[in-house]
């Protein structure tokens, strides 16, 4: 049985770069619509990760950008509850 991670271990351990978040801009936050990560979160948005678990649900792949954009649009999916929980956060 595969060991589960919390979802900040997740953003900054075993993942490829670059990676792109597929939310919502956060009105005076640090995360914008279709931001590409390079190399890793930087210390403000993984404090914002930590913070919203969801934000890091929203950061995927720069190769599933089409498949996750088409997930975020898709009612009831991981994705578009992320999104959906992204919204209701106010900047920080």
């Amino acid at each position: 049985m595969a060991k589960k991670t919390d979802a900040v271990t997740t953003a900054t351990q075993d993942v490829t770069w670059p990676r792109i978040y597929v939310g919502p801009s956060i009105p005076k936050g640090y995360f914008k619509a279709n931001m590409v990560f390079a190399d890793g979160l930087d210390a403000i948005a993984q404090a914002l990760v930590e913070k919203h678990p969801e934000l890091n649900t929203l950061i995927v792949p720069t190769k599933d950008y089409v498949k996750a954009l088409s997930e975020v649009n898709k009612v009831g999916s991981r994705l578009h509850g992320a999104y959906e929980k992204a919204l209701l956060i106010k900047g920080e």
